[in-house]
């Protein structure tokens, strides 16, 4: 292993495995290089402000056939990498995508594997950044903002703070800004993989192919039992571990005509992370009839885990 330090939210690595019939990942937006794209059909692709993408036709890529992929052994990087992820920005890190179901199971990848997975590359424009927001005195370390987040976790009763919050939740603030597209969860059977989709509106929480449509009054009258909450706290730990929020925190301190400090902005993209969390457990807990906890947590982690990151992909442009 190169002696270059590499972050990752696991310290001794984690255990994954490719599902069968799963096909979770071929319904995300994947960008192909000018080498790979070359070697695909032209039909395959589409043209995105310079980049190219895999088509995808009803929300899935056009190569998924029968719930497998049908150039599998010619697949595009990003595919072949997947769940795991480069999370480059103050130092190199790696990351992986707790939305796939495959996480957790089968093989253990240690974190020496993991790290050789990572492209030799930096963020240049992290100086820059840095710069103008200290100019502005707006600017919090890291290390400062993280420490924010776990005083606020040490000294908040997080059942309270999430059941205060939803009770007086600005539904249109909240559907513009947090969960603007239909989401994709799963269902774990064994190793049998359950896909839907779940889309958030002002009404309330659909889930389909289920059938089922919960309003937010049900939503709010729902419990959490104490494991949700832990599994809550569990998630944000490691959260506090990435790097790629700071992407989305730093934007929106830049292009703010406001002073927005960034350590504030930090801190409440955990709380409304946080949120965010509780309200999809109690949907999931709503769907199947019961008050949820650990495993209804765990399955909205991996219904937010890649829109949370996709959201954070903003591009800096100077």
């Amino acid at each position: 292993m190169s002696s270059e330090r590499v972050s990752f939210p696991f310290e001794k690595g984690i255990r994954f495995e490719c599902l069968k019939n799963c096909a979770l990942c071929c319904h995300f937006k994947v960008e192909v290089s000018p080498q790979e794209a070359d070697k695909l059909p032209k039909e395959s692709l589409v043209i995105e402000k310079g980049k190219r993408f895999l088509k995808r036709v009803g929300g899935k890529c056009i190569f998924l056939k029968n719930s497998l992929c049908s150039i599998y052994p010619s697949r595009p990087l990003l595919c072949r990498l997947y769940p795991f992820l480069d999370d480059t920005l103050f130092s190199p890190g790696m990351d992986i995508d707790l939305t796939c179901p495959g996480v957790g199971e089968g093989k253990f990848f240690p974190v020496e594997e993991i790290y050789s997975l990572r492209e030799r590359k930096t963020f240049p424009q992290i100086e820059k950044i840095k710069k103008i927001l200290l100019q502005r005195g707006i600017y919090s370390s890291p290390d400062e903002s993280r420490e924010r987040v776990k005083n606020w976790l040490a000294s908040s009763p997080l059942e309270e703070e999430l059941a205060h919050s939803l009770h007086r939740l600005n539904l249109k603030v909240y559907l513009s800004e947090e969960l603007p597209l239909p989401i994709w969860g799963t269902i774990k059977k064994g190793k049998k993989v359950i896909l839907y989709k779940m889309e958030v509106k002002k009404e309330g929480i659909s889930l389909s192919p289920f059938s089922s449509f919960f309003p937010w009054t049900q939503i709010k009258e729902a419990e959490l039992n104490t494991e949700g909450f832990k599994e809550i706290r569990n998630y944000l730990d490691i959260m506090l571990k990435r790097q790629f929020p700071f992407r989305l925190v730093f934007y929106r301190s830049l292009i703010s005509p406001l002073p927005l400090k960034t350590g504030d902005l930090y801190e409440e993209f955990f709380r409304k992370t946080a949120l965010t969390l509780y309200i999809l457990a109690k949907a999931i807990g709503a769907r199947e009839g019961k008050r949820a906890g650990k495993e209804e947590v765990k399955e909205a982690i991996r219904v937010l885990d890649a829109p949370l990151r996709q959201r954070c992909q903003v591009q800096f442009i100077f």
